[in-house]
């Protein structure tokens, strides 16, 4: 599947969440895999994006940040979604709605929203 970076990191938390949940062990597997298969991106993601604050921000209290307001802002972003907009072709099992549905946990209908980004069709 071809999905862009940004998408993967934010669906981030929501695989990491889903992670802790009781599924079978079929869908454990699937999930796992999918986990590891998007962090290797978010993992370059987050390299890129500290390069981007350490070239364009600038030092306040031993932290280097780049604020919201400075000149330095709109070239940083326009950098960072140029990274974001990236698209990877992800290697994992096929995923549907019905292997997050079938155990008997509880999942929130923006959850399975935020996952059908991932389900194979």
């Amino acid at each position: 599947m071809n999905l862009p970076i940004g998408i993967l990191v934010a669906r981030k938390e929501l695989i990491t969440k889903l992670l802790n949940k009781d599924f079978t062990a079929k869908t454990s597997m699937k999930l796992k895999i999918l986990f590891k298969e998007i962090s290797k991106y978010i993992d370059v993601y987050e390299e890129e994006r500290i390069k981007l604050v350490k070239k364009y921000g600038t030092e306040i209290e031993d932290n280097i940040t780049v604020p919201e307001h400075s000149k330095n802002w709109e070239s940083f972003v326009a950098e960072l979604n140029d990274v974001a907009d990236q698209k990877v072709d992800l290697i994992y099992p096929d995923l549907t709605e019905e292997d997050l549905t079938s155990s008997n946990i509880n999942i929130s209908v923006r959850d399975l929203i935020d996952m059908e980004v991932f389900y194979v069709a």
